[in-house]
């Protein structure tokens, strides 16, 4: 265990997308309803025919500064610029003329993403998860393929080259997470080699990823650091004068 990194999965959560069953379903209305009330009192399940029925693709994002968030009335981040690659890729596909598919993107906490895919409140999830994680689902794979957790730390924590240093420390992480589960396994690897367990501090539920790396950057964690998806991490040292990245 020499770099300071866990290596985790990456999993893009999706729906198999079956064809030749468009034509037959796209010439039936749908029945008129309030948005609000189809996105949150149904449970909807079927594959791409019942999707194009209802003209309805419903995506559960996570909120957050690189992902997904509002700017004023308007819809911005990644998983929101792929998902109406997505809507524009499946019109494309299916040749939807004037009756589209129309992508709706549904807010959820982290850890509450699984749950309600699994339970049919949504046709699609982006997260990062582990295989056992994922088992209710279907996913695809990978959108960022070799995604790692590094650890993250602020301006007065100790040095850190190595998995090792970890020992004894205390690493602020959001539970209900593919890095929570990894540092459990970390710590099972110490006591078996007779070191230290990692203190791990559960981080405030309301906290995203971009919080955390703001308080890491102010010195305002009290554990000596975190741990983050690598991406993540490089995109928030850019900007971030005093989070440094561990490898």
């Amino acid at each position: 265990m020499t770099p300071a990194r866990l290596s985790l999965i990456a999993l893009a959560l999706s729906i198999s997308f079956s064809t030749g069953v468009f034509a037959a379903e796209v010439a039936t209305p749908v029945a008129p309803m309030r948005l609000a009330t189809r996105i949150n009192a149904e449970r909807w399940t079927g594959d791409l025919d019942a999707i194009a029925k209802r003209r309805v693709l419903r995506i559960l994002v996570v909120p957050s500064l690189l992902g997904f968030y509002f700017n004023g009335t308007e819809m911005q981040g990644v998983m929101f610029e792929l998902g109406r690659d997505l809507e524009k890729a499946l019109n494309k596909k299916l040749k939807t003329g004037n009756l589209p598919n129309n992508v709706v993107f549904i807010p959820v906490a982290r850890e509450e993403m699984l749950s309600k895919l699994a339970a049919g409140y949504a046709d699609i999830g982006g997260t990062i998860a582990e295989l056992e994680q994922a088992a209710q689902v279907d996913y695809t794979e990978p959108l960022i393929p070799d995604a790692e957790g590094v650890v993250v730390t602020g301006p007065a924590a100790p040095a850190i080259s190595r998995l090792e240093d970890l020992s004894g420390q205390e690493i602020y992480a959001q539970k209900n997470t593919a890095i929570w589960d990894k540092l459990v396994e970390l710590n099972e690897q110490f006591r078996k080699a007779g070191k230290a367990p990692v203190k791990l501090v559960a981080a405030d539920p309301n906290l995203l990823e971009d919080d955390i790396a703001q308080a890491v950057n102010a010195g305002l964690i009290p554990a000596s650091a975190s741990v983050m998806w690598d991406k993540i991490a490089d995109a928030w040292s850019k900007v971030l004068p005093h989070l440094n990245v561990h490898r």
